[in-house]
């Protein structure tokens, strides 16, 4: 129930500041958006790639969740808003920001430093970059390599 109104409101928020960059987005070319979470506040704040505000609300399904995990990469802010990113991207309601590729939504920091691309868009094709991508990838290498010299 916490997770489906969380995403719910999370969605909301997206959806307004998507339609806001839509119609007043004043930069030379949309290439990121920003998403910042204040955990300590139950926040979540949509920052254009100049770092100006575009949204910012209070997710009320986030109060009283326990404190963020030290990598909020791993929390459930972060799942919530994979989820609702990705579903927005299936819903094709990125389509009506004017952007240029490569195209990118992150988690970010206060500080604007990225902790986990959400969406990349390149070149009109649509890419979903999983966290242990390059994890999976080396040890499979490393598996491959390993099956390899033992024979």
């Amino acid at each position: 129930m916490r997770k489906e109104a969380a995403r719910q409101e999370i969605k909301n928020i997206m959806k307004e500041a998507v339609d806001k960059l839509s119609a007043d987005y004043k930069g030379s070319s949309l290439t990121d958006i920003f998403i910042i979470v204040d955990a300590e506040n139950d926040e979540l704040a949509v920052y254009d790639d100049e770092e100006n505000c575009i949204k910012k609300q209070l997710v009320a399904s986030w109060v009283g969740l326990p404190p963020a995990e030290e990598d909020l990469r791993q929390s459930v802010y972060a799942r919530d808003l994979q989820h609702v990113i990705t579903e927005m991207n299936e819903e094709k309601l990125f389509d009506s920001l004017n952007i240029f590729t490569p195209f990118s939504i992150n988690l970010s920091d206060e500080n604007f430093i990225v902790l986990e691309e959400l969406l990349l868009i390149e070149d009109d094709s649509v890419l979903r970059l999983e966290n242990d991508l390059i994890d999976r990838l080396g040890k499979e290498f490393d598996d491959f390599l390993e099956k390899l010299l033992n024979d």
